[in-house]
């Protein structure tokens, strides 16, 4: 879904030689978009602003809220929790991948790992800077559990 100053990039993130990579993926319309505005668009296009911003998804999901009186905080919530996922990937300095439950600290990641490696660890770095072992892990946090 794009945000709703417009912009829309597919985003993921690469493990290449041991280092966390971002890799950002979008059309030449969503290019144009991210690097120059909406109105740039509209510009290049001959659109009115009104026709860009006004989505069919939005309009049906703005009547789905409407006729179930769900509150605008509850109802970001859900959209929050439903396409945001519950998991949060991280890659291990090998470059290994862990899947973890949204809201994993470090600890939870080096008890994934092993029993032995949580229970042995003494610190921890991740991407390459000390953190705290209650430390909330992000996707694409690249791990290193100190033992």
């Amino acid at each position: 879904f794009p945000k709703p100053n417009g912009y829309q990039s597919l985003h993921t993130a690469l493990m290449l030689g041991g280092q966390s990579i971002e890799v950002q993926i979008r059309t030449a319309q969503m290019h144009q978009v991210a690097e120059y505005g909406m109105a740039s668009n509209c510009y290049l296009h001959g659109l009115a602003l009104n026709d860009i911003y006004r989505t069919p998804w939005l309009d049906s999901i703005k009547e789905w809220q409407d006729e179930d009186g769900v509150s605008a905080r509850d109802f970001v919530e859900c959209v929050r929790r439903e396409l945001l996922g519950k998991r949060v990937f991280v890659f291990l300095r090998n470059g290994k991948i862990l899947n973890l439950s949204r809201g994993a600290t470090v600890i939870d990641a080096a008890f994934q790992i092993h029993t032995e490696v949580g229970l042995g660890m003494h610190g921890s770095l991740i991407n390459g800077k000390p953190v705290q072992f209650s430390y909330e892990l992000r996707n694409g946090d690249v791990v290193n559990i100190l033992t």
